[in-house]
């Protein structure tokens, strides 16, 4: 009965949506509902921008299985590797502001995380993933800390990388690494005087108009979050994701957020409200190696060029139990935001794509 019922509620119409009285919007509509059933996930939200406005907003499914809670534009979710861009921004303000240099050695900011021998990382090198710090192992579960750790630099410690060697040579190689980004948070703090939730919330939260984000604090009540849920083994059906803390990781991937709250972030990068005109050219211009090879990362972006010249910055997330991804083209004023309550779900970036180029008609 319990798997009917799944079933069937995967079934449920997208209800809470802004009425697709504009065809363009009534097939993201379709492509949101068809990927939510095909993937298995229980629920979704999607926030379309278009020319810096939401024009679109829907979602369908489920929030909570178990108490059949249905998912809104309202819903607050795990954005999950979304949170890097967030936290580039936050530098990138300090960069602006001259509190923060690029080039500076991390230990400016973060005396005390441990010295790796004579190599030199940067400010630049955690930004663009080329620091040389490793990433999770995910078969030894590094990922799924229930651990709750204070402080920036308690949360360093997570599964003792920060006393491993590195990887490689900073700057010699691309690696992306979440234990790298976690630091970013901390050098937010030494340069501002403010703690990392404080800056957020005062500089990017409130200028940006994102009023359903937060850190994602286990202990608070954060009203309309979504439960969140896993694969089983076979693939055929979903259980509750397992219990984690995601308080070593703010920068990395510890925000909370609705679809509605990404495509705000979006909106207020593209209008200058989050870093200025030449700083925005400097994030989404794509990092060279030593050897002058392209990585297609920025600074907290992934970034490319379509055939007609435009500009694309995106970047996806997987979260312990959900998912996302925030596809965007600055010059167009595009985005696309998606979050869900799955982990792993399938492609996200496919279905951004295809829902930009329901929009655009001419999207890459």
């Amino acid at each position: 009965m319990k798997k009917f019922l799944f079933f069937a509620l995967l079934a449920l119409p997208a209800i809470f949506a802004v009425p697709a009285t504009d065809s363009r919007f009534a097939e993201v509509e379709r492509l949101m509902k068809a990927a939510r059933r095909a993937m298995l996930i229980p629920g979704m939200a999607v926030t379309v921008v278009e020319h810096d406005q939401i024009a679109w907003s829907g979602a369908d499914g489920l929030a909570d299985l178990e108490q059949q809670v249905l998912a809104t534009p309202e819903t607050v979710w795990r954005i999950a590797s979304v949170s890097k861009p967030v936290a580039a921004t936050a530098t990138m303000q300090l960069v602006e502001q001259g509190k923060v240099k690029l080039d500076e050695p991390i230990w400016t900011y973060l005396p005390w995380y441990p010295r790796k021998g004579d190599a030199v990382i940067t400010v630049r090198n955690i930004l663009t993933h080329t620091s040389g710090i490793r990433h999770y192992d995910y078969e030894a579960g590094e990922k799924e800390s229930a651990e709750y750790f204070p402080t920036v630099e308690a949360g360093s410690h997570v599964n003792g990388v920060d006393r491993e060697p590195l990887q490689f040579t900073p700057g010699t190689k691309y690696l992306y690494s979440s234990y790298a980004y976690l630091l970013l948070a901390g050098i937010v703090e030494r340069a501002s005087g403010l703690s990392y939730e404080a800056w957020l919330r005062e500089k990017i939260f409130a200028p940006a108009g994102m009023k359903s984000s937060s850190l994602d604090r286990n202990r608070e009540i954060v009203a309309h979050r979504a439960r969140f849920y896993r694969k089983t083994d076979s693939g055929t059906a979903v259980v509750n994701a397992p219990y984690v803390d995601n308080s070593y990781k703010w920068a990395a991937g510890g925000v909370l957020a609705t679809a509605d709250d990404l495509a705000r972030f979006a909106m207020a990068l593209d209008t200058g409200k989050l870093l200025g005109v030449d700083t925005l050219k400097f994030v989404y211009t794509e990092n060279k190696l030593t050897d002058r090879k392209p990585t297609g990362y920025g600074l907290g972006w992934h970034v490319s060029t379509d055939q007609d010249g435009r500009l694309w910055a995106e970047h996806s997330g997987g979260a312990t139990g959900g998912a996302a991804y925030l596809l965007r083209c600055p010059s167009e004023g595009l985005a696309i935001a998606i979050l869900c309550n799955l982990e792993r779900p399938g492609d996200l970036k496919k279905l951004s794509m295809e829902m930009a180029r329901a929009v655009t008609k001419s999207a890459k």
